[in-house]
């Protein structure tokens, strides 16, 4: 077995899993639903729409992983060995 047969488990259970996470929103949503008939007290409006945009622009943030750095720069190939 060769190094691309070895990340192959990995990348596919990653790729699983991503699939599998649109079945968490209604939970999630239950959650929020339960958490909100939980509260003795109308939260604000801008509460929620804080809560919102918080999670969109970290959702469109892009990531700061070294591995896709190097992928979308090129980097990791020229660099020196001590560098990458």
């Amino acid at each position: 077995m060769g190094p691309a047969s070895a990340s192959t488990g990995p990348q596919r259970r990653r790729r699983v899993a991503r699939d599998r996470l649109v079945l968490w929103v209604p939970v999630a949503m239950g959650v929020g639903v339960l958490v909100y008939f939980a509260l003795r007290f109308e939260p604000p409006g801008w509460l929620g729409a804080s809560v919102a945009a918080g999670l969109m622009s970290r959702r469109a943030a892009p990531r700061r992983d070294r591995r896709s750095a190097e992928t979308s720069t090129g980097v990791g190939r020229c660099a020196p060995p001590q560098l990458s």
